[in-house]
């Protein structure tokens, strides 16, 4: 019984058809590339040179280039590579080493501003943030355990804390997250501001960009910050523990637009350290750093509750919360300029 064999396009045909130099078939418009076999054959060479002696080889007899079309798609396929995944052509990536040189040391100090270098956790400034929401409540605590912490040529004048619930929807390069920490009133050199001790917040390039270029003590965790029917809910939760809950009467009574904007526009300081490639330090400054452009679209007070619990990696519990003395509920818009050391520890 002969054999026959079915082609893919070309239906039922012999062997032998296929091997006969009469098969010549006119592709259609549809086909793009049909890979047709070669037949094999073996070789026994004595010596490499009688390999090296060989003339080159030649075109399959078997491949027809008869069909325009198909003699284009196929100049066109060699120099495109095919995504198997997404069936589509696309052109091939240029490999390093064809680039000829390597970047020059006054290329990377020309695009040295975050890492990785070749792409930055973050981007470059003006960092603008609409419809920055805070929740602000200032509670009395310890004055000597407030001591303890802030450092010196700051000081510190009252016993008072700032804990902060902030929602940034829409901030420049920063997208969509939420921050939470504790900000303690101190002067420098008589000037009033704040000191910021901890941040605890959920988005990667704010908590990079914070500690790298500013120098802010920021941390990943998970705060929130939303209106729960007639109540303002702010919650931080360090892993699953829930380690600070703050609560406020939703806007209960209106606040002075530009009395907050004065408040938010003072002086903020930040102490930022980045140690050296042994483990010592390397940058030990005292930095400070306003808010700009303020636009104040709401401020509001009412009642208001705090509660810290203790842990052992978001220690907000160290200050404890003797007395809730007031509470802010903010909305507004505003950039966040960059900052200027205005002393250096390592210099003393």
């Amino acid at each position: 019984m002969r054999r026959m064999s079915r082609h893919p396009v070309f239906g039922l045909r012999s062997p032998s058809f296929h091997r006969s130099r009469k098969y010549s078939p006119k592709l259609p418009k549809s086909l793009t590339f049909v890979v047709l076999a070669r037949k094999r054959s073996v070789t026994r060479f004595q010596s490499p040179a009688d390999a090296r002696s060989l003339p080159p080889p030649q075109h399959c007899q078997y491949l027809s280039f008869r069909c325009r079309e198909f003699r284009n798609n196929l100049f066109q396929l060699r120099h495109r590579t095919i995504d198997s995944r997404k069936h589509t052509i696309s052109a091939p990536r240029q490999r390093s080493d064809q680039q000829g040189v390597h970047m020059k040391p006054s290329q990377v100090r020309s695009k040295a501003f975050a890492m990785p270098l070749t792409s930055p956790a973050f981007p470059m400034g003006p960092y603008r943030f609409v419809n920055r929401e805070f929740l602000i409540i200032t509670y009395r605590t310890d004055m000597d355990r407030l001591r303890e912490i802030v450092p010196e040529p700051l000081e510190v004048k009252e016993p008072l804390v700032h804990y902060e619930f902030i929602r940034m929807p829409d901030s420049t390069g920063f997208g969509d997250y939420t921050e939470s920490g504790q900000v303690i009133p101190v002067e420098y050199k008589g000037q009033p501001g704040g000191y910021t001790l901890a941040m605890y917040l959920n988005d990667h390039p704010p908590i990079a960009g914070g500690r790298e270029l500013w120098g802010f003590p920021k941390k990943l965790a998970q705060p929130t910050l939303a209106t729960h029917i007639d109540t303002l809910l702010g919650t931080l939760d360090y892993g699953p523990v829930r380690v600070a809950t703050g609560t406020m009467g939703y806007k209960h009574q209106e606040l002075d637009l530009e009395e907050q904007a004065k408040r938010l526009a003072g002086a903020n300081f930040l102490l930022k350290i980045i140690p050296h490639v042994d483990g010592s330090a390397r940058v030990c400054e005292l930095v400070r750093y306003y808010l700009q452009d303020i636009k104040m679209k709401g401020a509001w007070t009412g009642p208001a509750s705090l509660q810290l619990a203790p842990h052992a990696l978001a220690p907000v519990a160290d200050l404890p919360v003797l007395e809730i003395v007031e509470a802010r509920h903010l909305l507004a818009d505003l950039t966040l300029g960059l900052g200027e050391v205005v002393y250096d520890y390592l210099a003393q």
